[in-house]
């Protein structure tokens, strides 16, 4: 018998006309999107569990503003869309969540609310990278996800770079990851879970985060490193050898990743050594 995994849904709770409610929750129907209206500002205290809430700035009650954002948990963490009249009513908006973003009513039509709603709850934009620049000065990696989150990445957090000037910097062909190449001849590739694990609260993964800290994947990362350094073998050639992303490989050695059983025994036969000896922990 084959089990079928449910796909994760989400909630979007919205505080807007409910015309305008009504044309975005059509386009909502068909994916995993649960989406929720309601008629004012502190209705959406009812909504403590909701991952996106969108509000027009127009509505009744929007003087009551930040009732919601002191009062829901982990408020100021979670996504927030406003719509107003001209961005510049953002400044009257104090203080304002982490994640907020600022849409232009007049400027975007239903499709583009509901597009932006997909993007904001879909987890596979976040692992897409819409847009990046580098600075030099700073050394900093802006990034632009597809879910339109913004980053700055300091490179001295890459335990893969080193001290020289960053000369190139493209995006893979699945634009799944970065691509660096450094004046010393350094080459190396940021993933985008290394950018959530550096820049973002709420992912699971999260560097903050004690249960992340707690796993035994960090020393399980630090004994891959170690073994393919004593051998002599880049990241490079150790993925080659094991048949395996060199992404992944550096995910795992960072320890963004719990590898499988059939992983381990990949890395552990190209190190010509025994799964045992990596998981371990020794005295």
């Amino acid at each position: 018998m084959t089990i079928t995994k449910e796909k994760e849904q989400y909630k979007a709770c919205f505080a807007i006309k409910h015309e305008l409610y009504e044309n975005i929750q059509k386009l909502l129907i068909d994916t995993n999107i649960l989406a929720m209206f309601r008629e004012s500002l502190l209705d959406l205290l009812k909504d403590r569990d909701c991952n996106l809430y969108v509000v027009d700035t127009a509505i009744q009650d929007m003087d009551t503003w930040p009732a919601p954002l002191l009062t829901i948990p982990d408020a100021k963490s979670k996504d927030w869309l406003f719509l107003v009249s001209r961005l510049s009513d953002a400044s009257r908006l104090q203080p304002l969540p982490e994640n907020a973003k600022f849409l232009e009513r007049k400027r975007l039509s239903v499709e583009d609310i509901a597009s932006l709603v997909k993007k904001q709850l879909d987890p596979e934009y976040r692992k897409i990278f819409a847009k990046v620049n580098y600075l030099e000065d700073l050394r900093i990696f802006l990034v632009w996800m597809g879910n339109g989150k913004t980053y700055a990445l300091h490179l001295s957090e890459l335990p893969e770079a080193d001290s020289t000037k960053v000369i190139k910097w493209t995006l893979s062909r699945g634009r799944d990851c970065i691509k660096v190449v450094q004046k010393s001849g350094n080459k190396f590739e940021i993933p985008w879970d290394d950018v959530l694990y550096h820049c973002e609260p709420q992912y699971e993964f999260y560097k903050g985060k004690q249960a992340q800290e707690e796993t035994g994947l960090k020393r399980i990362g630090e004994k891959v490193r170690q073994l393919r350094e004593s051998k002599g073998y880049s990241v490079q050639t150790l993925a080659d050898k094991a048949k395996m992303k060199r992404p992944n490989l550096s995910r795992i050695e960072n320890g963004h990743h719990q590898p499988s059983l059939d992983t381990l025994e990949k890395i552990a036969e190209a190190l010509e050594t025994s799964v045992a000896d990596i998981v371990t922990k020794r005295p």
